[in-house]
């Protein structure tokens, strides 16, 4: 979890490289294949959730591992969903807040070309906002540190958790 531009979808991209078996859910995919105008709205949001968390729980099911992508999990209510749906297939979730200053965000977001269309400097802050407390246990990683560490550290959490 983390803001927009927290680096979240190369941090995943690296874990499923490290984790023989990983599979990664995108919520940036999903948005792709089964909506062909995206609006971007709360409405559109949980349904994407929605599918998010039943595809996560179809690989859950059948024993595998699973990333989670293009969701910042800022609300509370989205990460107890995945705890509840890990819960429910007897795996465990590992949380992970990849984190970095606001400044550092928008510059990556102003720069960069993504899947999400509504993904600007203005939404890093509007996710900031609403961003609630994580729970204790949460593996709080720095994400302005490079990518192969940060996977790493995230894989050896993943690792302990099994």
């Amino acid at each position: 979890m983390g803001l927009p531009g927290a680096g979240k979808t190369v941090v995943a991209a690296e874990l499923q490289r490290r984790v023989a078996g990983m599979r990664r859910v995108s919520r940036d995919e999903l948005r792709a294949e089964l909506l062909e105008r995206p609006d971007y709205g709360d409405a559109e949001k949980r349904m994407l959730l929605g599918a998010v968390l039943e595809r996560t729980e179809r690989h859950l099911a059948a024993g595998r591992d699973v990333v989670l992508d293009g969701l910042t999990f800022s609300r509370r209510a989205e990460r107890d969903a995945l705890a509840a749906a890990a819960a429910k297939h007897g795996a465990a979730a590992v949380f992970a807040l990849l984190e970095l200053p606001l400044d550092v965000a928008r510059r990556r977001v102003a720069g960069a070309q993504h899947a999400a269309a509504d993904r600007t400097p203005a939404l890093v802050a509007d996710v900031a906002a609403r961003f609630e407390p994580v729970a204790a246990g949460t593996l709080v990683l720095d994400a302005t540190r490079p990518v192969e560490e940060t996977a790493a550290r995230l894989a050896a959490a993943v690792d302990a958790a099994r």
